[in-house]
């Protein structure tokens, strides 16, 4: 079952509710348009004070003799007489027996309220707007990076431009509001503006926004919610329906691959990876013979302390390491460890094979803080793919593959390893009776005798599934614990 959580989740992944574990944090790219459209508004201004109270004076008691007029504002004859002229030159009032009453005009500018508005026509605009392609909602205007172009794309369907373009005139007078919003006016200039008509509309070139979405679980871990509630809600999410379906089916879409079953050897040799990080305090949640018991796993991880100290060396995690929980734990190891005071060691990050790992602005905004003011050439990424989302990064990379039938890579396993400092490892799996969504379990340690273990992972790595080159025999000799102490 998949649903959308209506429920606004705290930064830890509650809900007010049950508690709902964020386990990932991806963005997906929404297609946009730009188009010009010509249009006038309609605002709303106040009459003199004169006007305004004469026409509320009659709106409230009917038809009105100018002598009680005059005596109920105690004005002069000739201060009254003209106030009454200007009204009536303007065809608000009209007089009848020697007794004042509002005109149709006149009542017209209370539009059932208690206060006389009149409505002025602005002169024909041209703006330019950002729309998206599904709902045809107006969208954020976003610059898009290299980095960017690697996460996920909503694909859409054909529209001849004609069909765009009464789209967009639809949603244009139906949000007017939220698309004056978006160029710029104050809550206050948009409750006195409405639209007048539209003129014309021009389509210009494509882009895109993005759409950060939240992938939790439910307490029972039985249930998958992708939340996109930081991105829109209420009345702005209730009109990008049909965009909150597109991102409902792409999630479906991230299916895990077969050696994600706990059977298949690639998991097997990453559970034992992981197991070898940290045996001491793993062994307690599982074996490399038994089961995880993830639902136990995960609510001990969400109890656990988020912030590193003299007695907390190290912290067990659930879920990608750019979910906001786990970054806050990272910049806690980071600052435990005086990254920033770091000599020009190397840093190593195995990603597993996952379709849609690192695809997050949380994950690059996560590399900057590791790896940010780190000489690039001594940081590297250890991938299964020729190409994916490290590239993008500029730091150097090394195949990982199968050397012979016999050795299997640890596909399933993640390791981003600081030499001398922290490491994060996880394991990928699959929960049973949840649309196959991966999550992951695992640690975050800057305790020296894991950190030891952790450095003996990668150089096996190296050694046991990494391409022959010249880069893979220079980090296998530099990785070496004592180095580091």
């Amino acid at each position: 079952m998949i649903n959308y959580s209506d429920n606004e989740p705290n930064y830890k992944g509650q809900s007010n509710d049950d508690p709902v574990y964020v386990i990932d944090e991806i963005d997906i790219r929404l297609p946009c348009q730009y188009f010009e459209i010509q249009f006038q508004e309609r605002k709303s201004v106040y009459f003199n004070v004169a006007i305004e109270f004469l026409l509320r004076l009659l709106n409230t008691l009917g038809e009105l003799s100018e002598i009680h007029v005059s005596q109920f504002f105690a004005y002069s004859f000739e201060d009254t007489t003209y106030v009454i002229s200007e009204a009536k030159n303007c065809g608000y009032i009209g007089r009848n027996d020697g007794k004042l009453y509002l005109t149709p005009a006149g009542k017209s500018h209370f539009d059932n309220k208690d206060e006389p508005i009149i409505k002025e026509v602005s002169e024909k605009k041209e703006l330019t707007f950002c729309i998206d392609l599904i709902s045809y909602c107006s969208a954020k205007k976003e610059w898009i990076s290299d980095f960017d172009n690697e996460l996920s794309s909503i694909e859409i369907g054909t529209k001849d431009q004609k069909e765009k373009e009464s789209l967009v005139i639809d949603s244009f007078q139906k949000n007017f509001s939220e698309f004056l919003e978006e160029i710029g006016y104050s809550d206050e200039e948009i409750r006195k503006t409405e639209l007048f008509t539209v003129y014309d509309i021009n389509p210009g070139r494509t882009g895109e926004c993005l759409i950060p979405v939240k992938i939790e679980l439910s307490d029972q871990l039985t249930t998958v919610l992708p939340s996109i509630i930081d991105w829109k809600s209420g009345n702005e999410l209730q009109q990008r329906l049909s965009i909150k379906t597109e991102v409902d089916k792409h999630i479906l879409n991230l299916m895990i691959e077969e050696n994600m079953e706990e059977v298949a050897p690639s998991f097997i040799a990453s559970k034992r990876y992981l197991l070898k990080c940290a045996p001491q305090l793993l062994d307690s949640y599982f074996s490399l013979s038994t089961e995880i018991d993830v639902l136990s796993y995960v609510k001990k991880a969400f109890r656990e302390n988020q912030l590193f100290c003299s007695e907390v060396k190290t912290i067990i995690t659930f879920g990608t390491l750019w979910t906001q929980r786990n970054t806050d734990i990272m910049t806690s190891a980071i600052e435990s460890s005086n990254l920033d005071n770091r000599d020009e060691n190397v840093i190593v990050w195995l990603r597993p094979e996952t379709k849609h790992w690192g695809k997050s602005r949380q994950f690059y905004n996560l590399y900057n803080k590791i790896f940010g003011r780190k000489n690039k050439n001594l940081s590297y990424f250890i991938s299964p793919y020729s190409h994916d989302i490290c590239d993008s990064l500029g730091n150097k990379k090394i195949r990982l593959h199968e050397k012979t039938m016999t050795e299997i890579p640890p596909s399933n396993f993640e390791m981003l390893f600081v030499p001398g400092k922290f490491f994060a490892a996880n394991l990928y799996l699959k929960l049973p009776n949840i649309n196959n969504y991966p999550i992951s379990v695992g640690l975050i340690s800057i305790d020296r005798k894991y950190l030891e273990n952790a450095c003996e992972v990668t150089r096996d790595i190296l050694k046991n599934y990494c391409q022959e080159t010249k880069e893979t025999e220079f980090l296998y000799d530099e990785l070496q614990f004592k180095t580091y102490f």
